[in-house]
């Protein structure tokens, strides 16, 4: 983003309550833009007219005649604060009254109401956070269990950008050396030497960035949750594990074939994994449209889903639907409180009537997880956005590589070099439309 869109941006006071609007003993109301302190005089009183910056004052906050609240009130003063702007929070009494009355007040006194990640915005416009950490930030807001938190670490806390600024200072330093040829041309008994370590530094970032496209798939199951489908002929009781892993009756159960037309989907937390549950439709042939259509539905997401959970019935346990599209299948045999069955290793039995072999299914679920998701040291991208620069960077670097070992200008591998820099940057945020700006921060709670 430039310094001249920085100066355009609209840098009038906000507020938002960022505490969120649950019951609570404490609301914290925060407020940003220019020159705040001459606002507080007006709504604030203590003992003093004195701020001290990033110091709590208790002070009660007026409306005219009325004492709305007794508050602790701390002062950011620019560039040192959050959004780079002054900022005040001003810590309440919880409730739905007091915080929204404080609120209104504000309004009154012409701040108007913050949009979704709007201090984010500006801070990210003032250089207080780049594009990866703020959107980690809006994923800390969110997470809700470890793997997300450490994805989301991993943005927010700077991790990730170390990664990448390594990557942006090799192709830095490959084009610098593309540059001093171009400009010296003269200089070929160096040009060899040049060349050799050109491609060495682009060969490095290569490397680099296909691990990081590799690390897509665990990322986003650690970001999103891993996709789990029940697939099976009818009536082996997909509906009934759906039931039995959610503790709830989520699904209809029936001996009549073909209850379940549609897929049905519902989110699963294991021992703090979360899993992304379909139910699908029993696979046969039939000459229900509808229930073919769901028939259709349950196979198209076998591509798309990470774990297929494939039901069989003892009663019948070689009836079972073919998988080949799923990336990873877990056998299981239901039913089997009434017929014994002779399982093959690795399949397991279980009764979703008596909860038999319930506990080592989601012992088996939790291992699938765990080993679908990065290691807590490990370098990964689990955002889109970061996966399609990443490819973008990766052509442009494929086609350097190609150019410079032919007999190919060094302006076409300087060019080349050029693109898959500015993708690396616009991972960054140094170079970014206000639409994928505006994707990012509408996606984030108010007060952030």
């Amino acid at each position: 983003m430039s310094e001249a869109s920085i100066l355009q941006y609209d840098r009038e006071p906000i507020a938002a309550i960022a505490s969120g609007v649950e019951r609570a003993a404490v609301a914290i109301i925060r407020i940003s833009g220019d020159e705040l302190l001459p606002l507080l005089a007006k709504i604030v009183r203590k003992k003093n007219s004195h701020w001290q910056a990033r110091q709590f004052y208790l002070c009660r906050l007026v409306d005219g005649t009325d004492i709305i609240d007794t508050a602790l009130v701390v002062y950011f003063a620019a560039p040192h604060s959050y959004t780079g702007q002054d900022v005040v929070e001003i810590h309440c009494h919880g409730g739905q009254y007091v915080p929204r009355r404080i609120l209104a007040l504000l309004h009154a006194h012409g701040i108007r109401a913050a949009v979704a990640g709007e201090f984010s915005k500006r801070a990210f416009l003032n250089g207080k956070l780049d594009l990866t950490a703020a959107e980690g930030i809006a994923q800390l807001s969110a997470a809700a269990t470890e793997a997300q938190w450490r994805a989301a670490q991993s943005l927010a806390f700077g991790a990730f950008h170390q990664h990448i600024d390594a990557l942006r200072a090799g192709l830095l330093q490959a084009l610098s050396l593309l540059n001093a040829l171009i400009d010296f041309p003269d200089e070929r008994e160096a040009q060899t030497v040049q060349h050799q370590t050109i491609a060495q530094v682009l060969h490095e970032a290569q490397q680099q960035i296909d691990l990081l496209l590799a690390s897509y798939q665990q990322g986003r199951i650690a970001k999103d949750g891993l996709r789990l489908a029940l697939i099976g002929m009818p009536n082996v009781g997909k509906s009934s594990l759906l039931n039995a892993l959610l503790g709830r009756e989520r699904a209809i159960v029936s001996d009549q074939p073909g209850t379940t037309r549609d897929y049905l989907e519902d989110t699963l937390l294991i021992e703090g994994r979360l899993f992304k549950i379909t139910d699908t439709a029993g696979i046969r042939s039939s000459d229900d449209d509808v229930e073919q259509h769901g028939v259709q539905k349950a196979l198209a997401l076998l591509t798309d889903c990470d774990l297929v959970c494939r039901l069989a019935s003892a009663e019948a346990p070689q009836a079972r639907p073919e998988a080949t599209a799923a990336r990873h299948i877990v056998e299981v045999i239901n039913k089997c409180d009434l017929v014994e069955v002779q399982a093959p290793p690795q399949t397991l039995l279980i009764s979703c009537k008596t909860g038999a072999g319930i506990g080592a299914l989601r012992a088996r679920l939790v291992a699938e997880f765990d080993g679908n998701t990065p290691a807590a040291d490990s370098a990964f991208i689990s955002c889109e956005r970061h996966y399609h620069a990443l490819q973008r960077a990766q052509t442009a670097l494929l086609a350097a590589q190609r150019e410079l070992g032919g007999e190919a200008y060094e302006e076409c591998v300087a060019f080349e070099v050029q693109q898959a820099l500015a993708a690396v940057e616009e991972l960054l945020g140094k170079v970014s439309s206000d639409e994928i700006l505006n994707n990012i921060f509408t996606q984030f709670c108010l007060g952030k």
